[in-house]
């Protein structure tokens, strides 16, 4: 695969790891040096980490003390939730300027919206395959119990999510199903669905590898380049 950006980093010594060695970074990863240098290089692992103890630690301390800590954090989160709410309303026009630019360097309009809709479609398959038959097979196995009963409730979340297309915008709508199924406790709702939003992006798994093979075909490379 040819580096016409030359934006891909060679990595000389990944293969050479030992197990030990691999673990090492992975601790070395989720324990973190500085919470702020894990806060700007985006690390998720360390950033997850640092919360759920110092979360830990906070529960174990009287309420007396924590007050004033707790409502700081309650007021970040509301206070980042109406950013991410701002960015989401101006990601459409970002959208258009990103289609237009793919556009203007277009000669064959044809081809290029049927790789386009070939695309969506794929992905839009993929996605609902996973959501309606992978995700409520699990939860039948787990749970015994019908998965599309509770996916009934979801129905705002999915509205909201297909319009935003963030689901860190859709946290706030997503704990309001939640709670109205009246079947997950708070305290595990409030946990797992905050833990998921960042970590469970199964959808973006599926999303990226077909665009990346999307892009790279309609830059010219077919599947022999890529593949040598």
């Amino acid at each position: 695969m040819k580096d016409i950006n030359k934006r891909l980093v060679k990595s000389s010594d990944f293969h050479s790891k030992t197990v030990s060695e691999t673990l090492e970074d992975f601790l070395n990863t989720l324990i973190p040096e500085s919470i702020f240098q894990a806060a700007s290089e985006n690390n998720i692992l360390s950033i997850l980490s640092f919360a759920i103890f110092f979360g830990i630690v906070c529960a174990t301390l009287p309420i007396s003390t924590t007050k004033t800590t707790m409502k700081i954090i309650k007021e970040l989160n509301l206070i980042f939730s109406q950013m991410i709410t701002w960015v989401v309303k101006l990601a459409p026009v970002a959208v258009v300027f990103l289609i237009s630019g793919a556009l203007a360097g277009t000669s064959d309009f044809g081809a290029f919206f049927k790789d386009a809709g070939l695309l969506i479609v794929t992905v839009v398959c993929g996605l609902l395959t996973h959501g309606l038959v992978t995700l409520p097979a699990f939860f039948f196995l787990v749970t015994g119990e019908n998965p599309y009963h509770y996916l009934s409730f979801m129905t705002d979340t999915f509205a909201f999510v297909f319009g935003a297309q963030s689901s860190a915008a859709a946290l706030p709508v997503t704990m309001r199903c939640v709670k109205a199924t009246k079947l997950v406790p708070k305290n595990i709702r409030t946990f797992v669905i905050s833990l998921g939003t960042t970590m469970n992006m199964d959808g973006s798994a599926l999303y990226f590898p077909v665009a990346i093979i999307f892009m790279a075909y309609v830059s010219g490379y077919c599947y022999s380049h890529i593949s040598s």
